[in-house]
């Protein structure tokens, strides 16, 4: 099939539904304004305020990349995954590069799911009739009570 007939073959642009909301011209007194504050936000520039703004959107750190949340109200200490690490690695002794990427993998899950603990308990304690509802059962002794009934 050469080329011309498949341009004729192929669906028009101008019968798509999305050409049929055109944007509008816009003035060029807004263009250039547009183009003046465009010149003032331009984001951090130091390589510390990249980092720091890279943080923004950073709510509890469960799909965090970084493997310590630095800033924030769930902000972790570096040296509590560094001893976390070596009681592994001494509890577990690895031989080899397989077997220590493992004991890394063992402390990074405890790490996360410890992140996760703090990150539930600190939900549960902001509602005050859920966290309410399960101290007063502690208290009663029917602590064995379903999570369900509990929130």
């Amino acid at each position: 099939m050469d080329e011309q007939s498949f341009q004729d073959e192929a669906p028009h642009a101008q019968d798509s539904e999305l050409d049929s909301e055109k944007p509008r011209p816009i003035s060029e007194k807004k263009l250039e304004a547009n183009r003046r504050n465009a010149q003032k936000s331009t984001g951090p520039v130091s390589e510390e305020g990249k980092k720091i703004s890279s943080m923004n959107a950073l709510k509890h750190g469960l799909l965090a990349r970084d493997m310590v949340v630095t800033r924030g109200p769930y902000k972790e200490d570096e040296m509590e995954l560094l001893e976390l690490l070596e009681s592994e690695w001494e509890r577990w002794n690895p031989v080899g590069r397989a077997e220590e990427l493992e004991v890394e993998k063992i402390a990074h899950c405890y790490w996360r799911t410890m992140r996760a603990v703090r990150y539930e308990t600190s939900t549960i304690r902001s509602e005050p009739l859920g966290f309410a509802t399960v101290m007063k059962a502690v208290s009663s002794g029917t602590s064995r009570m379903r999570y369900s009934t509990a929130m």
